[in-house]
């Protein structure tokens, strides 16, 4: 008998003659086995594991499986279904799946390319607002309740409004009491924003409405066919609501002539809290119908 005979070679050992030498025979094969198995692949243990990803979704560098990584050689490696699997069979194990699945969570950082200020010119046409309540109680007093009304115009200045230079502008576009008249004729990004909150000593449940209506309507004068509603929003109310006190946001890129002018409608008196960081509309013109002004 060799002594060299490898593992999936069968040993022929007469048992009468040397039962000892079979023994060992036997033993010194499996330790053998055992050795290559361990040098290429853990032992998967017999419990469930705590948790099992796919190691392709775990490497540090997907384009490099070939990268040195501790946490990675740390956990327990299965196949099923012909995709490898990282898993997590104690502490140690799970602690390293969770770092590791943290890491490729992590935002890197991009720099950013130098830029020059000449390299950007303003719209010729823009302008951001705030709104004002086309209505207030006399002597400052809360409502009871809501007025509701299908077109109820906000303002965009008043006779005792004073725009704030840091947040207010306009540029191209002439500012009306109620609205925005296009000056140049082109395409435009408009938009607008209503914080929906009334200031009523009632829950909304007793209102008349719990559905109110925040619109963006434009005019053509020179083209009374194409008056109508350019944008929509809807905002139900929630007394128990956690979230409710959100703003309405609508915004569309839009093909206006000049002459045109741009109103913000809601569906009722005292239902919006109008404040400039919540309650505000706007535009800005992207292009002309003259290449040459882009």
């Amino acid at each position: 008998m060799s002594s060299k005979s490898s593992i999936l070679e069968p040993v022929y050992v007469s048992l009468a003659d040397d039962r000892s030498s079979t023994s060992v025979a036997y033993s010194s094969s499996s330790r053998e086995q055992s050795s290559r198995t361990k040098h290429h692949r853990k032992v998967v243990p017999q419990q469930q594991p705590f948790a099992c990803i796919d190691c392709s979704k775990l490497m540090k560098n997907p384009y490099d499986s070939f990268e040195a990584d501790p946490l990675m050689d740390a956990l327990t490696k299965v196949y099923k279904d012909g995709v490898e699997k990282c898993c997590a069979y104690d502490n140690q194990q799970l602690s390293a799946l969770l770092e590791m699945s943290m890491r490729r969570q992590e935002v890197k950082q991009v720099p950013l390319p130098a830029f020059n200020v000449s390299d950007f010119t303003f719209s010729p046409a823009s302008a951001h607002k705030r709104l004002y309540p086309p209505y207030m109680p006399a002597n400052g007093q809360r409502r009871l309740m809501p007025e509701f009304n299908k077109t109820v115009y906000v303002l965009f200045k008043t006779n005792t409004s004073k725009p704030d230079p840091l947040i207010e502008h306009d540029r191209g576009v002439e500012v009306l009491a109620d609205g925005l008249r296009i000056m140049f004729s082109g395409l435009y990004y408009v938009y607008s924003s209503i914080h929906f909150r009334p200031d009523s000593v009632y829950p909304c449940k007793d209102f008349q409405y719990q559905t109110w209506s925040h619109f963006v309507e434009k005019i053509s004068p020179n083209n009374p066919s194409q008056t109508g509603c350019l944008l929509k929003t809807a905002h139900t109310c929630c007394d128990e609501c956690t979230l409710d006190d959100e703003t309405s946001y609508t915004g569309g890129v839009f093909r206006l002539e000049a002459g045109d002018i741009l109103r913000v409608v809601i569906s009722g008196h005292g239902l919006v809290f109008f404040k400039q960081q919540t309650s505000f509309a706007g535009l800005m013109m992207l292009g002309t119908a003259n290449p040459q002004n882009n």
